[in-house]
């Protein structure tokens, strides 16, 4: 019939875009996302259309860590989020499901959990073990070392920043974002 024709060409066009446009593609992953992002009840959609990723515990110098690993072609992006003082734990059922979204999109996540953090203590060398972090993720083969990113949550938003200005690091850090920060 006319009205199936025409449905098969209009979703033929709708995938070459997706396929062919990366902003196409961009707007479609946020929009799988976005449930991910602000833990919404109900279904999610991201689930339908990707592979669960891999989960990595790992221990750094002085913070224990899970690495969420997509699937699909490598290497990937990567981001290096760190939750606070006395923050929520890495497998925290919110924060475990915003690392398996973003995994799910494409992007390495790895959760750094301080011991000092965990123990409602901020010293002058915690930036360390965000710097620490990104130097392990940067010599992964499944990583892109030239994109790797920090995110911090309340406190951790200064120790991303000050981790990115870091003179180890601070010409290779694709992006910092933050959350609730603290300005001074």
């Amino acid at each position: 019939s006319a009205m199936l024709r025409a449905l098969s060409i209009a979703s033929t066009v709708l995938a070459l875009a997706l396929v062919a446009l990366p902003a196409a593609r961009a707007t479609l992953w946020t929009i799988l996302l976005l449930p991910e992002l602000i833990n919404a009840p109900g279904p999610r959609p991201i689930v339908l259309v990707s592979a669960a990723p891999a989960v990595e515990t790992l221990r750094l110098e002085h913070a224990d860590a899970d690495l969420y690993r997509p699937n699909g072609p490598r290497p990937h992006g990567a981001l290096i989020m760190t939750l606070g003082v006395h923050p929520l734990d890495k497998r925290d059922s919110q924060v475990a499901r915003l690392a398996e979204g973003l995994s799910r999109a494409g992007l390495a996540v790895l959760i750094v959990q301080s011991d000092d953090l965990i123990a409602d203590r901020v010293v002058p060398t915690e930036p360390s073990n965000l710097v620490g972090a990104f130097e392990r993720l940067a010599e992964d083969p499944e990583v892109d070392p030239r994109r790797i990113g920090l995110f911090g949550f309340s406190v951790g938003a200064s120790l991303a920043f000050l981790a990115a200005t870091d003179p180890a690091i601070r010409d290779q850090v694709r992006m910092v974002g933050w959350f609730g920060g603290y300005a001074d």
